[in-house]
């Protein structure tokens, strides 16, 4: 038996407690984090990461979620897993093109660093040189990162000094890979990683990239689509910065989160970039803007997502451990009685809540406050203050041996705080559950919620 899972209410169906407002970064883990982890996690998302000024993650799109919108078009799109999320599949689907929409691709000049995921199987056998990214500036190329036909990479950058260059010839075909280059013009400096590691670095000539307004292709070699890369490629970035040799293995070790189950990042849709893909579908138009970190979703009150999981599936994470994170931005007061519900999971019947996430409403004291809920023995609400409108707020709630947590932490930058705890202790169901995020089910009886 499939339920689903709702993100933000509204209604496909009819759903009660919307949320008003914005809602971006949210996570499902099947463990207890610890005050570190989610401090963790609320750093990594609360900043952009320093210099970064392209980021594609191809998780259903080709947008960019470094928060300067250089989105970009794949023709005739495929999409494979990937290491994280969901990869860009070059082998069956069209081009990707990102145009330098205002300039942003320039944003790099004496200070750069290219990343890039990507896989190539032995078949087809390769002909020639295959591009994993390029861009030419006027009068010859910019920067791109290759494939050669024996399988090893060669990242390049042409500036005005001269030109840097330092791969190696080891085949890295038929297995992901991660290739990080970085270039320091000050000191004529290219630095090569494989997988986190360093391979290696050429001394050259200083100088600085000459910036143009050509498009960045990935996957193909220009606009004439030669010598096309026969694989699958993800989580491209660009960075104006020159990333240390420990930010960079960061970009390889952060991959792989094995206890998280649901990660919606909303860069332009729902999708999941967990490696589970339970994609949130859209009901009555959701629309998208800047959020904490790239795209956030904006909810009317109607607009909402839905996630169907079957009982006993990747998402039914309760009697625990388990722990739930999100960014709340409410654009006014939750006047709908109970609780405004960003992640809630009920019963077959509606109540009580298996488990939830939330901002409460008049009749649950302290009104405009974060409630978190597990089964049976109700919420818990923080008593430790309100939301205040139009100011994003942090949320987690963590459920473990018999005590359920409510940390949260007002804007960005700073220390997360326990805002609440309480022990609870079920029983709990494990048949008939249905699983709803920011709404409750049509149908429950009254008072609750």
């Amino acid at each position: 038996q499939t339920k689903p899972l709702t993100v933000c209410s509204g209604g496909g169906t009819s759903y009660f407690n919307p949320t008003v407002g914005f809602l971006d970064n949210t996570r499902i883990y099947n463990t207890a984090l610890t005050g570190a982890d989610i401090q963790a996690i609320y750093d990594s998302e609360s900043t952009s990461s320093p210099g970064l000024f392209g980021h594609w993650k191809f998780d259903g799109n080709a947008n960019d979620s470094s928060g300067y919108n250089a989105h970009g078009t794949f023709t005739t799109p495929v999409y494979a897993a990937g290491p994280v999320g969901q990869a860009a599949d070059r082998e069956t689907g069209g081009g990707i093109v990102i145009p330098d929409t205002g300039g942003v691709l320039n944003k790099a000049s004496t200070k750069f660093t290219m990343a890039a995921w990507f896989y190539r199987s032995s078949t087809p056998v390769m002909d020639g040189d295959e591009f994993i990214l390029q861009r030419h500036a006027t009068g010859g190329l910019e920067y791109r990162i290759i494939l050669g036909p024996a399988g090893g990479i060669y990242p390049t950058i042409v500036h005005s000094g001269g030109s840097a260059s330092r791969g190696t010839g080891t085949n890295l075909r038929d297995a992901w890979h991660h290739v990080a280059s970085t270039w320091d013009g000050t000191t004529g400096t290219m630095r090569t990683y494989i997988d986190g590691a360093f391979v290696g670095q050429q001394v050259g000539a200083t100088g600085s990239l000459a910036g143009t307004s050509n498009n960045l292709y990935l996957g193909s070699l220009g606009a004439n689509g030669g010598n096309i890369f026969h694989g699958k490629i993800d989580d491209v970035r660009l960075y104006n910065t020159v990333l240390t040799d420990a930010e960079v293995a960061q970009l390889v070790s952060s991959k792989a989160e094995p206890d998280l189950v649901l990660r919606l990042d909303f860069e332009g849709n729902g999708n999941d970039s967990s490696a589970n893909g339970k994609h949130a579908v859209p009901y009555n138009t959701p629309t998208y803007t800047a959020g904490v970190h790239g795209q956030a979703t904006q909810l009317s009150g109607t607009a909402h997502f839905e996630i169907s999981d079957p009982i006993g599936g990747i998402l039914d994470v309760d009697p625990g451990p388990y722990t739930i994170t999100a960014w709340i931005k409410q654009l006014s007061d939750n006047t709908s009685g109970y609780t405004s519900w960003v992640v809630n999971r009920q019963q077959e019947f509606g109540f009580p809540e298996v488990y939830g996430l939330g901002v409460t409403g008049p009749t649950r004291l302290p009104a405009q406050s974060l409630a978190a809920s597990t089964e049976n023995d109700g919420r818990l609400i923080d008593s430790t203050g309100r939301i205040t409108n139009g100011q994003w707020v942090f949320a987690a709630s963590v459920v473990s041996n018999g005590t359920i947590t409510l940390w949260k932490k007002l804007g960005t930058g700073g220390t997360l705080t326990a805002a609440a705890s309480s022990p609870y202790s079920g029983p709990f169901e494990s048949d008939g559950d249905a699983v709803y995020i920011g709404a409750q089910k049509d149908g429950s009886p009254p008072g609750v919620g």
